[in-house]
């Protein structure tokens, strides 16, 4: 799984703070996106990936034809790592 990250607003003062503002939009790839269930509010499957990204700028980390996902984080939240889980198939359909 790839994860690529854009955002602005850390704070930068040289000390680690329980929270800190975010204004970031997180994007990765995986395989099981095109048979995936909904991930929720704030996640958010989208189209291929060429259609965001100039793969040509990607060294081969981002497969163009493959669709992306993205999760905003916005406002205050814990100063912590972001862990995303592999997207569930629809075993239903399958």
């Amino acid at each position: 799984m790839h994860v690529a990250m854009r955002g602005a607003g850390e704070r930068y003062d040289g000390q680690l703070h329980d929270t800190a503002e975010f204004d970031h939009e997180l994007y990765w790839q995986h395989p099981a996106l095109d048979q995936a269930q909904p991930f929720g509010p704030d996640m958010i499957a989208m189209s291929g990936a060429s259609s965001v990204v100039r793969i040509a700028d990607t060294a081969g980390l981002v497969d163009g034809e493959q669709r992306l996902a993205r999760r905003s984080l916005h406002g205050e939240l814990p100063n912590a790592d972001v862990w995303i889980a592999p997207p569930r198939r629809d075993t239903a359909a399958a």
